[in-house]
Order: C-alpha cells, then structure tokens, then sequence
C-alpha cells in the first residue's frame, strides 16, 4: 500500500533531490513637555518619569524622531517620535514609565508620540502585548492606535494585533473608537474587539485561553491565563493529557482513522514532550496543545494526511510528510533537521517529465521554518523559509519568502514571493 511505503520512498526522494505581570545609547536631549527618557544621574538631572528599551532578543532595529537609527541596548532611552521594528524571531520590550510595559511581536512596528502626560502608542505593523500594573490618574492618558482604531487604556493588559485590527483583553476594561466612524464600544477580560474595514463596526466576541499567542503567554500572568475560559474539549473531540507513550498515541489515531474526530493532546504535570520516536499516521484532525512540544528523532517519522495543529514548538530530526490533501499548521518555531515534505512526493519520483501539478497541501509556520535538512514543497508553504543549510526543491509549490543563508536553492518548477540570498546556491 502507498502510505506503507512513505518513509521508503522519502528517503528516496533524497537521493534523487541530491541531485500581564511577567516581565520580561544616545537618544539625544530631552526637550520639557516633549519627551521624556532616563534620566542621567551623573549630569546632575533630576530622577524623573521614564522611557526606555528594557531588553531585545533577535534583531530589533530603533530610529529616533528623524528617521536617525540609534544601536539598541538595555535601558536605551527612547523619546517622542521614536520607532522600534522587530525582525523575524525577534522581540522587543520597552518600558514606558514603569507602570507601562509593552513586548513587540516578531515582524511588528511601533512608533511612540509624548505630549506632556498624555502618550499614544501606535501599532503600525504585528502584535503589541502590553500591562499597564498602575491605574492611570486623572491628567494622564494612553491610547494605543492602528491605522483605524484607537484603545484608551486605564490599567489593564492585553494585545493588539495591527494587521487584523483587534484588540484582546486579558484584564480590566478599555474602550475602543473606531477614528472613521467615532464608534465607541467598552471591552472587557476575555473579550476581543475587531473592527471591520469594510463598514467601520465593530465584532465583539471571546476568546480562549489556546487563542493566547506564546508571545503573550511568555508574559502574562498564570492566574490571569487560567481565569480564560477552555477551548477544549469541545463536544465530540477527545483529550488526552501527557505523559503519553507513542504506543498509546498510536492506538488512539487508529481508532479515528479517516474520521472527523477531534484528537487533543493536553501538557501535564511532568516533561511535555510528545515524541513521535517510531512512523505514524495522522488522518483525523489532532491538535497539540501549546505547552506541548513535538520532536520527532532520527528514527521516527509522521505522515500527515488530515489535518495537524501544533501550538507549541516542533523539532523534526526524522521525517515528515505532508500528504496531498493533508494541512500542517505551526504556531510556535518550526527546526528542521532532517527530511520535509509538503505533498506527495510519490508523484514527483514517477512523473520527473516537468508535468507535476500543484498538490493541496498545506504548510501553515506562522514562525517560519528553520531548516538544515532536506525541505519539498509540491504544495503551498505559509511563513518564511530560512535555509541554514542542506536543500530546499520546490518542486511546483509556492512559498512566500526564503531566505537562503546557506545550502541550495533547487527552484524547478516552484514559486516564491520574494528571495533573500546571503549565501548558498540557487540552481
């Protein structure tokens, strides 16, 4: 049979492709009312309210109030006019006074305005998470802006999510105004706001403790978290909590085999690591919870033929394959060391006359994949490509970036949006 042999012709195929409550320079003159950054001690200068970068992880970039880029480092004063941009896993955190903490999102933007007491964050691209741990007083304000809404925070913690224009509450109540329209609604704990760029309105709803994104959960507050409503287990879905043994895994995907049952798998109180240490089969909709991470070893390997969520971390050392109609989607940071393929691979072994079509499968990192190993694509590949060695062939897929540090680039037949070469080779 065809899935008995996947990991016969993967390995194949190589040959041939061989062809809220955690937390976490030189900005130039201060002018008085303006802008307010730490205060220097030595030159005699009162101790004051402040602003300044608390720490970065990964490539953060900072310009001053005239596009100036300025080196980030801890406890760099920030001013009115300031940007800070954050690269591909990469983060930011500044303090605003030390009551208003803010993390930035890998690939996000912001940009700070200051007039006296009153100061506006503004999310121009990505996730803002923030806590504010103080009430604000009466002559003080924040408001945190997209391009079309704005969020007036008193004391509260939450995200913002530029792009889709929504605001998640984790704590308190805030309230958001629409800048086209002037509509106002009120938010509060475990609701989202979502304004619609089509009529101006406003989508108010829930959300769940698993909608968290791990940025957020890296920060935020236990208690605050476990006061979210569950989104498992839902009616007709099955949850198992670790510790749990590839046997007793495997069983329970045989009893679901080709049917629509939701599988969940839980963290527990020991090591949450799922290991796939031995070949198995996917083809019902299994979710892996976020505190959850799956490694596959050298001597493992997964076949994809439904659907697979992972919210936590995958490092894959042995062999995954994503079957033609089946879909991967991957939250938290994706490694790659050994062999991955989006698609049957089956059909480029057999069809090699340059007439393989575009497959249904789907790959879903909203992190990106790290890779060394081998990387297929006959399907289409959501996130960055970032090839630290070994060979990406892409077949008749579709990626949206790579970014080629080293290794080899076989295009063939495939798409991308964009190429960054820093090394390697394209052939």
């Amino acid at each position: 049979m065809r899935k008995a042999n996947v990991f016969l012709l993967l390995a194949l195929s190589v040959l041939i492709c061989a062809g809220c409550g955690k937390n976490g320079g030189n900005g130039g003159k201060s002018d008085a009312g303006d802008n307010v950054g730490v205060p220097v001690e030595e030159a005699g200068v009162a101790k004051a309210t402040t602003m300044y970068l608390e720490k970065t992880e990964g490539m953060v970039m900072v310009s001053d109030e005239g596009g100036t880029e300025q080196e980030p480092r801890e406890k760099l004063p920030l001013f009115s006019g300031y940007g800070i941009k954050t690269l591909e896993a990469s983060f930011g955190w500044f303090n605003l006074d030390d009551t208003k903490l803010v993390k930035m999102d890998e690939k996000s933007a912001a940009s700070i305005q200051k007039e006296d007491k009153h100061l506006v964050l503004s999310a121009e691209d990505g996730t803002l998470y923030f806590n504010v741990t103080e009430p604000l007083k009466e002559d003080e304000s924040l408001d945190i802006r997209t391009s079309s809404m704005s969020v007036g925070i008193r004391g509260t913690c939450g995200w913002v999510d530029a792009e889709d224009e929504t605001l998640y509450l984790l704590e308190g109540t805030v309230t958001c105004a629409s800048m086209e329209t002037g509509e106002n609604v009120e938010v509060t704990a475990g609701q989202y706001a979502r304004l619609s760029k089509e009529d101006g309105g406003f989508e108010i709803g829930e959300f769940k403790r698993n909608d968290v994104p791990n940025f957020v959960r890296e920060e935020a507050d236990d208690n605050v978290l476990g006061a979210l409503a569950e989104a498992w287990p839902e009616e007709g879905s099955l949850v198992y909590t670790l510790p749990m043994t590839f046997d007793e895994l495997n069983t329970v995907m045989q009893s679901v085999s080709g049917t629509d049952t939701v599988v969940v798998i839980k963290a527990g109180d020991g090591e949450n690591t799922l290991r796939y240490d031995n070949y198995g089969t996917v083809d019902c909709h299994l979710v892996v919870d976020r505190d959850v991470d799956l490694v596959i070893p050298e001597e493992g390997g997964l076949l994809i033929s439904g659907t697979m969520e992972v919210r936590g971390n995958i490092e894959n050392a042995g062999q995954i394959l994503v079957d033609e109609d089946g879909t991967l989607r991957v939250e938290g940071k994706f490694d790659n060391l050994g062999l991955l393929n989006n698609g049957w691979i089956e059909k480029a072994i057999n069809e090699m006359d340059g007439t393989v079509g575009r497959q249904n499968s789907r790959l879903i990192a909203e992190r990106g994949i790290t890779s060394t190993g081998s990387l297929g694509n006959l399907g289409v590949i959501e996130g960055d490509l970032i090839i630290n060695g070994g060979t990406l062939l892409l077949y008749n897929g579709e990626v949206e970036q790579v970014i080629l540090n080293d290794g080899t680039l076989m295009e063939r037949d495939g798409t991308y949006g964009s190429l960054v070469q820093n090394g390697g080779s394209v052939e």
